[in-house]
């Protein structure tokens, strides 16, 4: 269930995340898909996340590339591009830094 407020409206979807490729540590490819519980909202897309040495010349450190493309339907799409563009950036943003911050607490 992911829940969030998004301009004026409060949004509970139900979703289901299929995880349809994955090659450990450097890739994994996922579905997902989902709706409210009255079927005013439906969401579904794919997702990518890929793993690899940030500079190929000397392999230190790794740079994970982030992929996502989404088709909302209903009464959500209503808002609009603008709104749910800059909550998906905002979110994206949130998650890139949890991982950052995971990365520098195992390394400290």
């Amino acid at each position: 269930m992911v829940q969030d407020k998004i301009g004026p409206f409060k949004v509970t979807l139900n979703m289901e995340l299929r995880v349809i490729e994955a090659a450990e540590p450097t890739l994994l490819k996922a579905t997902l898909k989902g709706g409210d519980a009255r079927g005013l909202n439906r969401v579904s897309g794919t997702l990518q996340a890929a793993l690899r040495a940030a500079d190929a010349a000397s392999a230190a450190g790794s740079a994970l590339h982030f992929e996502a493309s989404v088709e909302i339907v209903g009464n959500l799409a209503t808002l609009g591009a603008v709104p749910i563009k800059r909550r998906t950036s905002q979110l994206f943003a949130e998650f890139a830094r949890n991982i950052q911050g995971q990365f520098v607490r195992e390394n400290s």
